[in-house]
This record gives C-alpha cells, sequence and structure tokens, in this order.
C-alpha cells in the first residue's frame, strides 16, 4: 500500500490510496483528517485502490462526518469496480459525493 498526499488549498487536501485499504493504512489515514483541524475538504482518490475492507470504509464514514463538522466535504474520486461493488453493496454510494474527474471533486470544494 502506498498512501500520497498533496495540499490543494489550505482547506483542501488529496489523498491517493494505491493498493489494499485496510487496517493497515487506517491510522495513517485518519491522523491526515483527523490531526489537521485546518483541512475541511478530502478527495480521496481511489483510483489505484485495489480492495477496501469494513475497517476502510468505517474510516471513511469517519472522515465524512469529521469534514462535514467542519463545514466541509468528503469526496471520492474514481473508486475502482471493486471498491464500487463494496460502496453499492453497503449503500455507502447513496451517502459519500463521487467524482469521476479530479476537476469535479473540485468542484465541491466550496463551504456546504
Amino acid at each position: 500500500m502506498e498512501l500520497q498526499t498533496k495540499q490543494l488549498t489550505p482547506e483542501a487536501i488529496l489523498i491517493h490510496i494505491n493498493g489494499r485499504f485496510d487496517a493497515a493504512v487506517v491510522e495513517q489515514v485518519k491522523r491526515l483528517w483527523i490531526e489537521n483541524e485546518e483541512v475541511h475538504f478530502v478527495i480521496t482518490d481511489l483510483s489505484e485502490t485495489t480492495f477496501i475492507d469494513s475497517i476502510g470504509l468505517a474510516t471513511l464514514v469517519s472522515g465524512l462526518k469529521t469534514t462535514r463538522q467542519r463545514g466541509g466535504e468528503l469526496i471520492l474520486l474514481k473508486p475502482t469496480e471493486p471498491v464500487k461493488v463494496i460502496l453499492e453493496l453497503t449503500r455507502m454510494n447513496i451517502v459519500f459525493k463521487i467524482a469521476p474527474t479530479l476537476e469535479e471533486a473540485q468542484a465541491f470544494l466550496k463551504p456546504l
């Protein structure tokens, strides 16, 4: 698993998760948005995420709650087919904003 981040604006970050999104990376991901109180918007790039388990999904839900409490949003970018299946089975695809391109994801970077 590889985790990369990029600051898009003072209030927004892009997190790219390459590989498995499971218990092995959860703490790293949580730390990125929970400890950075100035971050209100998180775009989570799942275009190279090969697997997500229940802990990874719960982490996304926790991040969504945290960002919304700050007046922001957590946007999922280009989830892979295996990740889409999990999102659909759990009906999380109707909870999260999902964008097919970075430009469309960035359109959500405005206060709610």
